[in-house]
């Protein structure tokens, strides 16, 4: 998996968990069908990104700087939320995903955050997923802290659920990346990652 495709993988993984969320929503009651298509979960910061083919092509240009860098040795590289946001736009594009209106977010505690409307047949959805990386295995794994959609309440155990039966199950959060990532650190507004050969 390339660099770039660890976003991907985390887009898809939070599309899989959302859209399981919503099927445990649909399925609880009718009450829980009508509150995940209403209301807007909120996001951790109130500023609006504006994707960009410039910022994505940017990203990508960085990112391979940063694993020619880790293949010698030590490399850093620091995202933004435009390039994130950018490059994770192009790559719903590229899968034909159904989610629109993609905004990712590195939070002051510390998470990033990805914020978005899943189509559906129906009204549409608004979500959220937060967390990070868990770097303190073999390789990464993605450490989702939370999953909102709608004003759906968390039901039958909410994310826990959904995370520990459906994708570590099929360690569909395990991630197969190159150069081997020693550290992430989250600030508001960025992300930097640490690797190595």
């Amino acid at each position: 998996m390339s660099g770039l495709g660890l976003l991907g993988a985390i887009i898809k993984w939070g599309l899989i968990g959302l859209i399981t969320l919503i099927g445990v929503g649909l399925g609880a009651s009718l009450v829980g069908g009508a509150l995940i298509f209403t209301g807007k979960p909120s996001s951790c910061v109130n500023r609006t990104i504006t994707p960009s083919t410039a910022a994505s092509q940017a990203l990508r240009d960085q990112w391979d700087q940063f694993e020619a860098d880790a293949a010698a040795g030590k490399a850093v590289i620091t995202f933004d939320e435009v390039g994130v946001t950018s490059r994770g736009v192009e790559y719903i594009d590229e899968k034909d995903l159904p989610l629109e209106d993609l905004q990712v977010h590195f939070c002051p505690d510390g998470l990033g955050e990805a914020t978005g409307t899943i189509n559906t047949p129906g009204p549409d959805i608004q979500v959220v997923l937060r967390g990070t990386l868990d770097l303190s295995g073999a390789k990464p794994r993605i450490d989702v802290r939370e999953i909102k959609a709608g004003n759906l309440p968390n039901l039958f155990g909410g994310t826990d659920w959904i995370i520990n039966s459906i994708v570590k199950k099929s360690n569909a959060d395990i991630l197969d990346v190159e150069p081997h990532l020693t550290s992430i650190v989250i600030e508001d507004g960025s992300a930097t990652l640490t690797g190595g050969p």
